[in-house]
């Protein structure tokens, strides 16, 4: 049985979670706030889109609180009479790769990855012919910004954010440390951004935001607290827990302070699973699987790109096999096209290009990653990774109120 039949395998069995228009996801969330914030419409709304839009309803206060890493698992662990279970409106899949390139390139798009081609914290750019890091914006082998090499941000998001098409006054909140950044721009588009050092920096500032305004409001936040938690601790820990009741309790006293103003809507970019060290992989420069290859692997903890040299396909095919084949579907992009993998219907011929080869998927918990020096300080060994095809990574919540 190859790769793809053993993957869609267990998308039937329901152990692995494909991407979806026929359920609930994190695209129609995207295409019901920017109708909902004024935006035109990128294409017809889709009938999830129109199901979301409904659940939040139209208001003169929109606030979209993105919590990355809190997935389903971490909010079903929550009190079940604390504020998020008791708002829970429903469950949504998220983008594959289930990861933060992919997730918010989505959210601000509308559109699944094999639209806009942000398809891993690995990207690799054709017009640039190297792997990148794509949301610090550098070329990954020595750390040049890629505006040094020529790359504009339309060229490696080549689907525009929808954030500037809003047409009430918007508002960006971030952490400090990324209020600035490409990536943080791309996303906000003509929106302002202003920055925060702690959260209850933020909620003051949602706040006074909407107590305050004159006229409608659109206001955007970011908080990357659990999605860190989760990386060093673990998933599943309960420190990891406690920075998530700690953003609960947060939410409930904005939510508090509004009494009814502004309607909240909070979610998340992916969950997470935990990796003992025995589900931890690493490929070397010197492995003879990197040596049949044109450039580095790109890609995800959980899904690994390769661009196998000309003849060398056969070979590396049966090579990975040999070692890899009982934790990773190995599947060419014809494949994961037809397995409509990183999204319904046909993948860009950028999405494509970025792609390579092949495509190593996760057959639950084990991570490949590459040891590369200049990867090291980013890449070192967590407890928690995303990026797979889980319920754990794929399930997020839409939380109302």
């Amino acid at each position: 049985m190859s790769g793809a039949d053993r993957l869609d395998a267990e998308f039937r069995a329901g152990r692995l979670l494909r991407p979806s228009h026929d359920v609930l996801n994190v695209v129609d969330l995207a295409n019901a706030m920017a109708s909902l914030a004024g935006a035109e419409p990128a294409s017809a709304p889709a009938t999830g889109a129109q199901a979301v839009s409904q659940m939040i309803g139209e208001t003169d206060h929109l606030i979209f609180v993105v919590a990355d890493g809190l997935g389903m698992d971490l909010v079903d662990s929550l009190a079940v009479d604390g504020f998020m279970r008791r708002r829970l409106a429903a469950r949504l899949q998220t983008t594959f790769p289930s990861t933060t390139a992919a997730a918010f390139t989505s959210l601000a798009t509308g559109e699944w990855p094999n639209r806009h081609a942000a398809i891993g914290w690995y990207t690799y750019i054709p017009h640039v012919d190297a792997v990148t890091t794509i949301i610090p914006f550098v070329r990954t082998v020595d750390k040049t910004p890629l505006a040094q090499l020529g790359l504009t941000v339309d060229r490696a998001f080549p689907v525009p954010s929808r954030a500037s098409g809003i047409d009430r006054p918007a508002m960006s909140i971030l952490p400090q440390a990324i209020v600035d950044s490409v990536f943080s721009g791309y996303l906000s588009g003509s929106m302002p951004r202003t920055g925060y050092a702690a959260l209850a920096e933020a909620v003051d500032a949602v706040a006074e935001r909407v107590i305050e305004a004159r006229g409608p409001t659109y206001t955007y936040l970011y908080v990357p607290s659990v999605d860190y938690a989760g990386h060093e601790l673990g998933f599943r820990d309960a420190g990891t827990l406690a920075v998530a009741a700690a953003l609960e309790q947060a939410l409930d006293s904005l939510a508090q302070r509004l009494s009814g103003r502004a309607r909240i809507v909070v979610t998340a970019d992916h969950g997470g699973l935990d990796a003992g060290p025995a589900r931890i992989h690493m490929l070397r420069p010197s492995d003879p699987l990197v040596r049949m290859l044109r450039r580095e692997p790109s890609g995800d903890s959980r899904v690994a790109c390769f661009h196998v040299r000309e003849g060398e396909d056969a070979r590396f095919r049966e090579t990975f096999i040999d070692r890899f084949g009982d934790r990773f579907f190995l599947i060419t992009v014809d494949e994961a096209e037809d397995l409509s993998l990183f999204g319904p219907g046909p993948l860009s011929g950028e999405t494509r290009r970025r792609l390579g080869s092949f495509i190593a998927v996760s057959s639950a918990a084990d991570v490949l990653l590459y040891e590369w020096p200049s990867r090291a300080a980013e890449d070192k060994l967590f407890v928690g990774y995303h990026s797979g095809l889980t319920p754990a990574e794929m399930l997020v919540p839409l939380i109302l109120a």
